[in-house]
């Protein structure tokens, strides 16, 4: 771990020679091609968060350190590091290399339930002067949860990248990235290294002289546009998948034989063995989410207030994520500073409870019969039932985030947000159905996400 640190010290000292300096701070997404499997779900290989940097530049040379914080699969996975960056501009481009030190924290977490109902009672064996035998209980799994094991390791980062400035305070990217970390992430089947590609886009916010013509600061009036980005699930007890198995039916008891002059009893009915269900619960997983969204803006110098309806689509069993918020923000020349607030709907589509049922009681063997008959053997009990509730569920709450927006041309802006969304589900009862009794898990209530993603927009 030493030698990281001293490659990133040495880099930030050379950094404080060089002539002019700018702060910048953006979002990113990309990929991991690592084969990162917990238990038997498999987790998301998307990786998103937040960077924030200080460049130095001298002539065509640019420098500088920058730390990023991103969430790896899950949102409570944190892949962070603190980098230095050199680097040669030409015109709007920046081609660089980048090498520092590495953090990878894995949240242990549950990452499937078993549910198990009770077995029947076995029947009880009739009375005679040859007494039947009582049947056997049915069989029976019982409630247990399978957890991923947590843990945290510090390693060493390197890649290289490119920059393309899109206006004068707006930085499209492209990244690869190398991640080595000194001990295997055994517990967590995490891959102790890995490659990450990744796109990102950064703000400028430096007061550099600026590059491109200002297209101004008029925000007012009607827009439309698209948004693209990523959903975090919030909710670490969603039922991902659901696996099902019936109780068996418990055998029949024997008869009673009779041996002269003695009549025997019938042997009493084996119990229904209880259901089986397992529910492989979906963790804070990263998704990734599309959409659209139109609104109207009205401007008092640089006070930008209006109204925005937009939509998304995308995974994690929702069919849909809406929100009418109102947005309250500052213009800076071409720039957009703003708070958002209001309305959200969604409908969740998946399994609200998995359900595993009793099995049902063996019958009693009959007595002897007095004239020399046999004695019936019980029925062996029902098997339990085990059962999954699907539902299509719609649900109102809230969303607030902050974004920030940039005019590349008069008419056209792109920007990048964060918003979160809150929700609460249905907390129902669900311990029996249809009069059986047994064992259930239900899903968590809180349904809530985090999105963060970039916006373009069309201006009228």
């Amino acid at each position: 771990m030493k030698n990281y640190f001293v490659i990133t010290t040495f880099l930030l000292f050379g950094l404080m020679q060089l002539a002019s300096a700018e702060l910048y701070f953006g979002g990113n997404i990309g990929v991991s091609e690592a084969d990162n499997n917990i238990e038997t779900s498999d987790i998301s290989d998307l990786v998103a968060g937040f960077h924030l940097g200080y460049n130095w530049q001298f002539q065509n040379v640019i420098t500088g350190i920058e730390g990023d914080l991103d969430a790896y699969g899950s949102i409570d996975n944190v892949l962070g590091s603190v980098r230095g960056r050199i680097g040669f501009g030409m015109n709007r481009s920046l081609i660089y290399g980048t090498v520092g030190a590495a953090f990878l924290s894995v949240d242990g977490d549950k990452s499937a339930v078993l549910i198990g109902g009770n077995g029947g009672n076995g029947g009880n064996g009739g009375n005679g002067l040859i007494a039947g035998n009582g049947g056997s209980g049915g069989a029976s799994v019982g409630n247990s949860v399978l957890y991923r094991e947590g843990e945290s390791e510090f390693g060493f980062v390197a890649g290289i990248g490119a920059e393309y400035q899109l206006s004068s305070q707006t930085i499209l990217g492209l990244e690869g990235l190398y991640y080595k970390f000194d001990d295997e992430l055994v517990n967590s089947n995490f891959d102790d290294e890995f490659f990450l590609l990744r796109a990102r886009v950064s703000f400028d916010l430096g007061d550099q002289a600026i590059r491109f013509a200002s297209n101004g600061g008029n925000w007012s009036g009607p827009y439309v546009g698209g948004h693209a980005g990523v959903l975090f699930s919030l909710s670490d007890d969603t039922i991902n998948a659901v696996r099902l198995a019936n109780g068996e039916n418990g055998g029949n008891g024997s008869n009673g034989v009779a041996i002269d002059p003695l009549n025997g009893a019938g042997d009493g009915g084996d119990g229904g063995g209880g259901a089986v269900t397992t529910g492989f619960l979906e963790s804070e997983d990263i998704g990734l989410l599309g959409g659209i969204q139109a609104g109207y803006n009205w401007q008092i110098d640089n006070l930008i207030y209006g109204i925005e309806a937009d939509t998304s689509f995308g995974s994690h069993d929702r069919d849909y994520l809406s929100s009418l918020r109102a947005r309250f923000g500052w213009s800076n020349r071409a720039n957009l500073f703003y708070l958002t607030g209001g309305v959200a709907f969604t409908r969740l589509d998946g399994a609200n409870v998995i359900f595993a049922g009793d099995g049902g009681d063996g019958e009693n063997g009959s007595n002897s019969v007095n004239n020399g008959g046999d004695g019936l053997g019980g029925a062996g009990g029902i098997g339990g039932r085990s059962i999954s509730v699907f539902n299509k569920e719609n649900l109102t709450g809230f969303a607030v985030g902050a974004g920030i927006e940039t005019k590349i041309t008069k008419n056209i802006s792109i920007g990048f947000e964060g918003i979160y969304y809150g929700f609460n589900g249905d907390d129902g009862d669900y311990n029996q159905f249809n009069g059986m009794n047994g064992s259930s898990y239900a899903s968590k209530d809180d349904s809530s996400t985090f999105v963060l993603r970039s916006r373009l927009a069309i201006h009228f």
